[in-house]
């Protein structure tokens, strides 16, 4: 049988031994070991990297002017976004509207009776925000106002529009009265 009774300098000196062995395993295996793996496939990766750096320069050759086109697509968007209604909210540019309204009807002759703010919706970049008012008119006079409208600098559109025509006066002195419901909606830009 073997004799297996260590003395304690003995024991000692294995396990600094054992410790030793096992630091150098942990070393080699978790630092040198992937600096060797690393260091191979980096010799690899050098050629795909000028291959990649090659293709960015192709790239980058074929759109030279791109910045200039960058720079007017946000002049153009600049200049169109000049049409949208100014308020900083909904409610604000909402009476925006209603204050554009009153000021054509005034100009083309055309008598308000009634203004109502319908909801906003919302599409992702815009508000777009409805009001519906009812006028009394002559068709002169709802012709000058749609064309007011829709020639306004502010981007307005009609949504709707429902016209109803009645006669008025005594029969020898009749005239002819239109009441008009429009729906007109103007567009703000998003809060962010």
């Amino acid at each position: 049988m073997v004799n297996l009774k260590l003395s304690p300098d003995e024991k000692k000196k294995y396990l600094i031994i054992i410790g030793a062995i096992l630091l150098s395993l942990t070393i080699f295996k978790y630092l040198i070991g992937p600096l060797f793996i690393n260091a191979g496939k980096m010799g690899e990766e050098i050629p795909l990297k000028k291959k990649m750096l090659k293709s960015y320069h192709e790239v980058l050759r074929k759109n030279e002017g791109l910045s200039e086109k960058i720079s007017l697509i946000k002049k153009e968007i600049e200049r169109s976004e000049s049409g949208l209604l100014s308020g900083s909210t909904p409610s604000l540019a909402t009476v925006e509207i209603q204050n554009i309204l009153k000021k054509m009807a005034e100009k083309s002759g055309v008598e308000v009776k009634t203004m109502k703010i319908l909801d906003p919706k919302d599409n992702g970049y815009y508000k777009i925000l409805p009001v519906q008012f009812n006028i009394t008119s002559g068709i002169r006079e709802l012709k000058d106002i749609l064309y007011r409208i829709e020639t306004f600098s502010t981007y307005l559109t009609i949504k709707k529009i429902k016209v109803r025509v009645r006669k008025k006066g005594r029969r020898s002195q009749q005239k002819w009265e239109m009441n008009s419901t429009l729906t007109i909606t103007g567009y703000m830009k998003n809060p962010k």
